[in-house]
């Protein structure tokens, strides 16, 4: 499957295919993680963590 372009990875992903978004996953998490890095702020990450309560 990794012969396949991202368009098509893609699609199958879409489809249901969770294959299709693993070899995504694996061919582009390490530039992700590298622009997460120069993007990284620890303030606005204390802000927007999922596990800190939502105050109402």
């Amino acid at each position: 499957m990794n012969e396949l372009s991202d368009g098509e990875l893609w699609q199958r992903a879409a489809d249901g295919d969770p294959e299709g978004f693993g070899v995504i996953f694996d061919r582009h998490a390490q530039a992700v993680r590298s622009y997460w890095g120069l993007l990284h702020d620890p303030v606005s990450d204390q802000v927007t963590r999922p596990d800190w309560p939502v105050r109402s």
